[in-house]
């Protein structure tokens, strides 16, 4: 499977589900060789946030905006044990809204000629990656960079209040991010979309203009 997962540093993720996640892996060996994306380095540089997936066997491949907030990552990348990939942060935002689109990635001059450039190794960041999935291409005369779409099976996001119809509000986040675009990401993919809220209102008691989220995209929220 491919998880994506909001959070900007130590905001805005949905903490509760990736630490109930590693809490499931280490008690039954599930799940198993999933692939992580996510657009910033969304930890405490510590355990927390992206780190909660940080074990050999959770993780098979990584698709990050930023490394330095999930050490046990970086930690499983330096060692060889999972494949490893650095895509700019600003480009993998872009990319949740090309996936909703169904579009085949974002073409972009963003990274042509540095590391994340195929011929200087395609944001590759170990030897057991084993190609770079960063391709150049050729429009209209000049060389662009397309960073692929991929299906995204499982999203999970954390917002403020969800009604009984799963409608989703954001006031006591720090930021709206890109949960809008990884919700349709994932609804559109065909894959879940799980989103950690602190509170449940009545049905129809939240102002319209303050959805964040609609229901029609959210596939659950966890109740711990």
């Amino acid at each position: 499977m491919t998880v994506a997962a909001s959070g900007f540093g130590g905001c805005c993720h949905p903490e509760a589900i990736t630490a109930a996640v590693e809490e499931r892996f280490i008690a039954s060996g599930k799940p198993r060789n999933l692939t992580l994306l996510f657009a910033a380095s969304t930890g405490d540089r510590q355990t927390r946030g992206m780190g909660h997936f940080g074990y050999e066997g959770l993780v098979a491949r990584v698709i990050a905006g930023g490394w330095r907030g999930t050490p046990r990552l970086g930690r499983l990348a330096i060692e060889e044990k999972i494949e490893a990939h650095c895509w700019p942060q600003g480009v993998i935002a872009q990319l949740y809204r090309a996936i909703a689109a169904g579009q085949p990635g974002v073409i972009t001059h963003i990274g042509l000629g540095s590391f994340m450039d195929p011929l200087h190794g395609g944001g590759r960041m170990n030897a057991t990656t084993p190609r770079a999935l960063v391709e150049r291409v050729s429009l209209r005369g000049k060389e662009w960079l397309l960073y692929p779409s991929m299906p995204l099976d499982c999203v999970l996001l954390r917002g403020t209040t969800a009604d009984e119809d799963g409608n989703i509000t954001l006031e006591d986040e720090a930021f709206p991010l890109d949960v809008l675009a990884m919700a349709q990401a994932g609804r559109n993919s065909g894959g879940v979309v799980i989103v950690q809220v602190k509170r449940i209102a009545e049905r129809g008691s939240l102002p319209p203009g303050d959805v964040r989220i609609p229901a029609a995209l959210v596939g659950a929220i966890p109740r711990r």
